[in-house]
C-alpha cells in the first residue's frame, strides 16, 4: 500500500470513523457534533450522502441504490480524489457504516478510528433494536435472521470481519481464513481502536482527537436486551474469526502507544473519572480554585496543566505556538473549528499566570505571562499580566 504522503509528520486533517452497527456509533457521531466538527453535507448519522445532481449528471442517487455514497467501494483513486476533496472542502469527519475499502489509503491526513465490543453482545443489541422497532417483522430471531439485511450485512456471521475484510452484499459465501487475515491486517491500520465496554472509552477518545467530552447519556441505544442466551453456543462457533478479531482489538485498546499509557498514569485522570461531572472542564477549573483556597498551589498548577493536555493543539496554537511545546497536548488530530474552548483557556492562563509565582513552577509562570501578553486572542487580563510579569 502505497502512501500519498511523504512523510507522518502532516497533521491529521480528517477523521475517518468506521461505524460499527450498534458499537456506540451513534454516541460518537453526536461527540463530533457537540464539538463542531464540520461533517459531510448531507449526510445520515455521519454518513456522506449524494447531493442532489442536476439532469443528465453521471452520478444519481440510484447508482448504487442508496442515498449514501458507498466510498468504501470506490476504486482507490477515485477513493483518493473523494478524500481529497473533503478535505478541501474542509470536511474533517466522515462516517462510513455500510463498508470498509479492501484497502484503505495510506494518506497521513487520515487519522482510522473505530470501536468494537463483545461480537455476542453487538449481536442481542441489534436483534433488540430492530425487533423493539419492527416487532410484527421480527416477533423471534429466527425471522430475524431469516431476514437480513443483505445490503449492509448486520446480521451476518462474522460481521466484524465481514467489515474490515472490504466485502459487500455481493459476497454470498462463507467468511475464510483469508478474509480474516486480510480483516486483521486492516484493523491493524487503525490509528485508534476504542473498545466499548471499557469504562475509559470515550475519556481516550477526547484524549486522543482533543474533544470535549461531557458525561452524557448513550444515543441511539438499545433499551430493553431480549433474552436469547439458548442461541449463545451456536453465536459462538459461527462467529469465531470476529472473536479473534475482537481479542486483537482489546491488545490495540491498551498497546496501540506509549502515549495513550501516559493519558491514564495522571493523578488527576481517577478523580474526575470517578466524580463524573456533567462537565468536566468546568469542574475542574474551580476544583483549582479551591485548592488554591486551601494552599494547595502546587496541586492547582498540576490540575491545570492536565487540563491543557486535554485541549485540542489547535486550540493552543490560537493562542501562541508555544504554548503547545509548554502543556504537550495529547490529541493526535488538530480540528481548528473545535468548540470554542478560549474563554476556558483564557481562565486557565490567568489563573496560572500568578498561581505559578508561589511554586516550583515560576519558569512557567513567566511563559504563560508572556503568551497572554503576545497573544492575539482578546482577552481582558492583558494590564494585569504585564504587572504580574514584573515579579518573575
Amino acid at each position: 500500500m502505497e502512501s500519498t504522503e511523504s512523510t507522518d509528520s502532516i497533521a491529521k486533517q480528517i477523521i475517518w470513523f468506521q461505524h460499527m452497527h450498534k458499537v456506540a456509533g451513534t454516541s460518537i457521531v453526536g461527540l463530533a457534533k457537540l464539538n463542531r466538527v464540520q461533517l459531510y453535507k448531507p449526510n445520515l448519522n455521519g454518513n456522506p450522502q449524494y447531493r442532489r445532481q442536476e439532469p443528465g449528471a453521471t452520478e444519481t442517487w440510484s447508482e448504487y441504490q442508496t442515498t449514501e455514497i458507498r466510498y468504501d467501494r470506490f476504486s482507490k483513486s477515485r477513493l483518493q480524489s473523494f478524500i481529497d476533496i473533503c478535505i478541501d472542502s474542509g470536511v474533517q469527519f466522515i462516517g462510513s457504516e455500510w463498508g470498509f475499502p479492501k484497502e484503505p489509503l495510506a494518506d497521513a491526513r487520515i487519522f482510522y478510528v473505530t470501536c468494537l465490543r463483545d461480537p455476542w453482545a453487538r449481536f442481542v443489541s441489534n436483534f433488540s433494536y430492530d425487533q423493539g422497532e419492527f416487532p410484527e417483522l421480527y416477533p423471534d430471531i429466527m425471522s430475524w435472521l431469516a431476514s437480513p439485511k443483505p445490503q449492509f450485512g448486520f446480521t451476518r456471521n462474522n460481521y466484524y470481519t465481514f467489515i474490515l475484510a472490504g466485502l459487500n452484499y455481493q459476497h454470498k459465501g462463507p467468511i475464510t481464513e483469508e478474509h480474516f487475515k486480510l480483516a486483521l491486517a486492516n484493523l491493524r491500520k487503525f490509528q485508534l481502536v476504542l473498545m466499548l465496554e471499557d469504562t475509559r472509552c470515550f475519556q481516550l477518545l477526547e484524549a486522543v482527537l482533543g474533544w470535549h467530552f461531557d458525561q452524557c447519556q448513550p444515543r441511539n441505544a438499545t433499551k430493553k436486551k431480549l433474552d436469547v442466551s439458548w442461541y449463545r453456543d451456536q453465536f459462538y462457533i459461527d462467529n469465531i474469526y470476529d472473536y479473534r478479531l475482537y481479542e486483537e482489538a482489546k491488545w490495540l485498546f491498551k498497546t496501540r502507544s506509549i502515549s495513550y499509557r501516559r493519558i491514564w498514569r495522571h493523578e488527576w485522570h481517577a478523580t474526575l473519572i470517578k466524580v463524573k461531572p456533567p462537565n468536566q472542564r468546568q469542574y475542574a477549573c474551580q476544583l483549582a480554585h479551591q485548592l488554591d483556597k486551601e494552599n494547595k498551589k502546587e496541586q492547582a498548577v498540576r490540575l491545570h496543566l492536565f487540563c491543557l493536555t486535554r485541549t485540542n493543539s489547535a486550540v493552543l496554537k490560537r493562542f501562541d505556538p508555544q504554548l503547545v511545546k509548554l502543556c504537550k497536548p495529547c490529541n493526535e488530530v488538530e480540528i481548528i473549528n473545535i468548540k470554542d474552548a478560549s474563554e476556558y483557556v483564557i481562565e486557565i492562563l490567568h489563573h496560572l499566570s500568578y498561581l505559578c509565582y508561589y511554586t516550583k513552577y515560576q519558569v512557567l509562570g513567566k511563559h504563560v505571562c508572556e503568551i497572554l501578553i503576545r497573544t492575539t486572542v482578546p482577552h481582558p487580563h492583558r494590564a494585569h499580566v504585564e504587572k504580574t510579569l514584573k515579579f518573575y
